[in-house]
């Protein structure tokens, strides 16, 4: 009995609710009837807050354009390359670097710039298919073995296993920066470290000097904590040659 009093009860509650709902927009629909020029007034509010946004995009793009262009803490080095990632890129993806500079952060040489990406390849990195947003290439002192930290592609969750993926072997402190963000995803190919971060506003130096910083930063921590599978940690350059 207990349950088919709750069933009736809330059948019934869903037809009140239902009937307030109809005598709603059965009221809505009297006003619209009397102010019949209530449509158009509207639409015209939409035009208009869409041309203000778009205004409003083009205005910052525009600043953000003269501010790079005017930019000289780093030096501009073009876009020729070659990049780290053409070495790990799959064909059906592509990664075009639109302007780039050369400067230090945190002692370390980078290179970064401005670039856009489409396909599965940096899926793993940026958690998006396509995009535009900021890349940092470091630097390293010694050549690493080849490692990452990327993203998983259904991650969930909030620990590091459950967003994250690692090819070889990183430190405990390496996965505290990455679960709270202070390190983006980032790909060891020899000498370099490199990072590409998506960017939801037109860029900026203070965005490529922030992911460039970022990206020290990561390179710092792997130069401390990379070990290859085996456990042992990259050599230093000549090392074992006795000539």
């Amino acid at each position: 009995m207990g349950k088919t009093a709750k069933t009736v009860g809330g059948i019934a509650a869903a037809v009140v609710a239902i009937c307030c709902a109809a005598g709603v927009l059965s009221s809505i629909g009297e006003i619209f009837d009397q102010t019949p020029y209530i449509w158009p007034a509207i639409g015209a509010s939409v035009v208009v807050a869409l041309g203000a946004a778009l205004a409003y995009q083009k205005v910052q793009a525009g600043r953000a354009k003269r501010e790079l262009e005017a930019w000289t803490d780093w030096e501009d080095v073009g876009t020729d390359g070659p990049w780290p990632w053409a070495m790990v890129l799959a064909r059906t993806s592509v990664a075009t670097p639109t302007a780039a500079w050369s400067g230090w952060a945190d002692g370390f040489p980078v290179k970064a710039g401005v670039i856009t990406w489409s396909g599965m390849g940096l899926r793993d990195l940026t958690g998006k298919f396509d995009g535009t947003g900021v890349f940092a290439c470091v630097r390293l002192p010694r050549p690493l073995p080849l490692a990452a930290v990327h993203l998983r592609p259904d991650a969930t969750g909030k620990t590091f296993d459950e967003r994250f993926q690692v090819k070889g072997t990183i430190g405990d402190v390496q996965r505290i920066v990455h679960v709270d963000n202070t390190v983006p995803p980032w790909t060891i190919t020899g000498e370099e470290l490199f990072v590409i971060v998506p960017v939801a506003e037109p860029v900026r130096p203070r965005h490529i000097q922030d992911i460039a910083r970022r990206a020290a930063w990561a390179a710092q921590l792997a130069i401390e904590e990379v070990t290859t599978p085996g456990g042992s940690s990259a050599r230093e350059p000549g090392a074992g040659n006795t000539g």
